[in-house]
């Protein structure tokens, strides 16, 4: 099941994923990396997997979970 993140899971992760990019872009530039496809991707995946670090760290810290656990199983989802 899903589940909406909490407030400072959404503030949080927007700021590091923010960061990150502007931050990974930089030093890509500083390496002379050109830019294109492979570069725009590569600098998305490393801001996503931060900024989904940095949320589950604040809800871990919150001690929230965001994992819907069912204790029926499968059979409880059929009826």
């Amino acid at each position: 099941m899903f589940t909406l993140p909490s407030v400072p899971n959404l503030i949080i992760s927007t700021i590091i994923f923010i960061v990150a990019v502007r931050y990974a872009n930089r030093a890509l530039d500083i390496r002379g990396t050109p830019s294109g496809t492979t570069r725009s991707l590569s600098v998305f995946a490393v801001a996503y997997l931060l900024s989904w670090g940095g949320g589950e760290l604040v809800d871990y810290s919150m001690g929230t979970t965001t994992v819907a656990q069912a204790s029926g199983g499968l059979s409880q989802a059929k009826q």
